[in-house]
């Protein structure tokens, strides 16, 4: 949830009351995008509530690299925009 929304908790309400940067409300989503060998990691589009996943060719290659973004020390970037 943080990854994508830059909060760790549901707003009070759901998900229906997830805010954007300005405040509006924005819903969660999740945007699926070609899988591409060089950039196979999910980017994540805090202001939108947005996440961009790769089509993975299976269900553990997806497992591996999304849990690889939960150890990643998400002060320095990587992965958001």
């Amino acid at each position: 949830l943080q990854f994508v929304t830059g909060t760790s908790q549901v707003p009070i309400g759901g998900f229906k009351n997830l805010q954007g940067r300005y405040g509006q409300i924005q819903s969660f989503t999740v945007n699926v995008i070609s899988y591409n060998k060089q950039d196979k990691f999910p980017k994540a589009h805090t202001c939108f509530n947005r996440i961009d996943l790769p089509k993975y060719r299976n269900y553990a290659e997806m497992a591996e690299l999304m849990m690889a973004c939960t150890r990643v020390d998400f002060s320095v970037g990587f992965g958001t925009q």
